[in-house]
C-alpha cells in the first residue's frame, strides 16, 4: 500500500539518489527501505506544507515535522508512533542532510540533529558489596 506519494520531481530525484547513498554507506546493513520510507514521508510532509525545494526547509519546518510524528497514528495497528520509531525518522533526516551537504545540494544544514542514543536511558541500579555477596550466597545455595 502506498501511503505517501511524491509528485515533486526534485524530491523524487533526491529520494532515489539518497537511496543509493544509504546502500553505498552501508546504513541498515544495505537495506535502504526503512530510510527510503522515512525520507519519503518527510518529503511528502514538506510538500503538504508548500515547501517544494530542500533549500527552503528551515529548522522550524523540521520541528513541525517532529511534532507531527509525535501525534501521528501508526499506519499499521493502533496507537501512536513509539519513541524509537520517531528517533529512526529523525536519524534518517540527519543522514539525508549529511548527504545533501556532501553532494553540494546545500551549503549548510537548517538544523543540527544530534547523533541518537537508541532506547530509553534508565539509571543503573548499582549493588552494594553486601547485596552482591547476598546474590552469590543465594546462587551458591541453589546450585547445591
Amino acid at each position: 500500500m502506498e501511503y505517501f506519494t511524491l509528485t515533486n520531481t526534485e524530491y523524487t530525484r533526491l529520494l532515489n539518489d539518497f537511496n543509493r547513498f544509504v546502500i553505498v554507506r552501508g546504513y541498515g546493513n544495505g537495506r535502504a527501505v526503512p530510510y527510503q520510507m522515512n525520507l519519503k514521508e518527510f518529503l511528502y510532509f514538506m510538500t503538504t506544507q508548500k515547501i517544494e525545494k530542500v533549500v527552503d526547509i528551515t529548522a522550524k519546518d523540521i520541528l513541525n515535522y517532529y511534532e507531527y510524528l509525535k501525534k501521528r497514528p501508526k499506519l499499521k495497528g493502533k496507537g501512536r508512533l513509539s519513541s524509537s520509531t520517531i528517533k529512526s525518522h529523525l536519524f534518517t533526516i540527519r543522514i539525508f542532510f549529511d548527504y545533501l551537504l556532501e553532494t553540494d545540494e546545500l551549503i549548510e544544514t537548517p538544523i543540527h540533529l544530534p547523533k541518537f542514543q537508541w532506547g530509553e536511558y534508565t539509571e543503573r541500579n548499582i549493588c552494594s558489596k553486601k547485596e552482591i555477596k547476598l546474590l552469590y550466597d543465594v546462587c551458591f545455595f541453589k546450585i547445591q
